[in-house]
């Protein structure tokens, strides 16, 4: 089809997961601990279609699906629980795959790809072995198209296509990774936005409150700044008095503040994905913003308050 770049059937796409689980016994130091390795199927091109890069070796390809002998690509995981020490690209494993994969033969390893979170993005990767579609057929699987332009306007023509080439083949839906990804991050964003929502607020309340305090202390002050621009003071340290009183309530504010982030970071643990709860840049972006919103809310009222004409107000008082 024009605008397809790669296609390819597997039984994994992310964040999907349908493939056999197997236990696998390795012996460190004597002790023997059972590993759960996950076995799925793919036809060549899979890696490709999926945008997942080969770390070593090679991915699945047409000259593999010609070989007389079962092949497999290993996730990183995979690798480093199987033989730590080396690496198992161009040789075969000890033993046969299950589930009758290969027919009972010693699979050929041909590369090695990234750990991918099959689970979830919030689960972890599993360790991984893919092995060629023909050697492990599935009823269920997944066609993967990568295209060249926006995949949601080929949708209608690969459908179309599809029942041409089976009139019988049953194509349950025909999604982007993008919906994938956007799906299983759904439950996350319903829980984040009232939570930054709430942020926000919080935040406008504090600068609204600040400029409270700041607009009484004028108030109260008015006398004072009358007597020392009288005096000789300038309308500038005036401004600078309030100013950094502003900043020094702004600077409380962010110290507490930070404070009470960091201990209620575990509880939004949960809730993020790809973002450390302490992650130094946010707090370090927060603190910014609340500061440079005071020293502007101080700036303003300390504006106003130099404003005021000093000979006037203290013939009025």
């Amino acid at each position: 089809l024009p605008g397809v770049e790669h296609a390819a059937i597997g039984t994994n796409v992310p964040p999907r997961v349908s493939s056999i689980a197997f236990s696998v016994v390795v012996t460190t130091n004597g002790v023997a601990v059972d590993h759960l390795v996950y076995l799925a199927s793919a036809t060549s091109d899979f890696f490709e279609a999926v945008g997942t890069r080969v770390v070593e070796g090679h991915g699945i390809g047409e000259a593999d699906e010609q070989r007389d002998g079962p092949v497999i690509v290993l996730s990183e995981s995979a690798a480093r629980l199987l033989s730590p020490d080396k690496s198992l690209v161009g040789r075969e494993l000890p033993w046969p795959l299950p589930a009758g994969a290969g027919g009972g033969r010693k699979p050929l390893v041909v590369g090695t790809v990234p750990d991918v979170k099959y689970g979830g993005l919030d689960a972890p990767a599993f360790a991984a072995i893919y092995a060629r579609w023909a050697d492990l057929p599935a009823s269920v699987g997944y066609l993967v198209v990568r295209t060249s332009g926006d995949p949601s306007l080929l949708a209608p023509t690969l459908r179309k296509t599809l029942r041409s080439v089976d009139p019988s083949l049953a194509v349950a839906e025909i999604r982007t990774l993008q919906q994938e990804y956007d799906t299983s991050l759904a439950d996350r964003r319903i829980r984040l936005i009232p939570a930054a929502g709430f942020a926000g607020l919080a935040v406008a309340l504090a600068l609204v409150g600040l400029g409270g305090l700041l607009a009484r202390a004028v108030t109260e002050r008015r006398r004072e700044l009358a007597i020392r621009t009288v005096l000789g003071a300038s309308p500038a340290g005036a401004v600078g008095l309030i100013v950094r009183e502003g900043i020094l309530l702004a600077a409380s504010g962010v110290v507490l503040g930070l404070g009470a982030g960091a201990a209620a970071a575990r509880w939004l643990r949960s809730l993020l994905y790809g973002v450390s709860p302490l992650d130094p840049l946010t707090f370090c972006g927060v603190a910014v913003f609340v500061t440079a919103a005071a020293l502007l809310t101080s700036f303003l009222s300390a504006r106003r308050a130099a404003g005021v004409e000093p000979l006037e107000l203290l013939r009025s008082e």
